[in-house]
């Protein structure tokens, strides 16, 4: 059963432009949440060990792993979050949760607690013990 309501559930998602409606009676294992842009080209991708899909609207998820993309057809990988758990706004497209995060770029690495990513305004605030180390050249950051 829970195979095809995850089967069900990704083919539903795969709609660019829309928001998912999601829903499951029990958690659902190695669940997957893609999100399109209005071109078809998959811009962030939520992964988790779990799922608890009591609300459509906002999916909360365990273990979970936070893959954005570039907003075109490269599909290539900008930055990646994990967090023990999150809740991801399907409408908003923001993520958010209070335990421990780790966001991971090219030029910067954010760790700390009590955590939202705004995935229109590609932004993290990390609200307790927040730690940033940037990997820029000093001449790059003043830009």
């Amino acid at each position: 059963m829970r195979t095809t309501a995850t089967l069900f559930l990704a083919a539903a998602l795969a709609l660019p432009g829309q928001t998912p409606q999601l829903s499951a009676p029990t958690p659902v294992k190695n669940f997957s949440l893609p999100f399109f842009n209005d071109e078809g080209n998959r811009t962030l991708l939520v992964r988790g060990n779990e799922a608890i899909l009591t609300d459509p609207r906002k999916p909360r998820f365990a273990d979970v792993t936070v893959t954005m993309f570039a907003r075109d057809a490269a599909n290539k990988v900008e930055s990646v979050l994990l967090s023990k758990a999150a809740t991801v706004d399907t409408t908003t497209r923001v993520i958010e949760g209070n335990d421990a995060v780790r966001f991971v770029r090219d030029d910067i690495e954010v760790t700390g607690e009590a955590w939202r990513y705004d995935h229109g305004a590609r932004r993290i605030i990390v609200q307790r013990n927040a730690r940033v180390v940037l990997r820029a050249e000093l001449p790059l950051l003043i830009k």
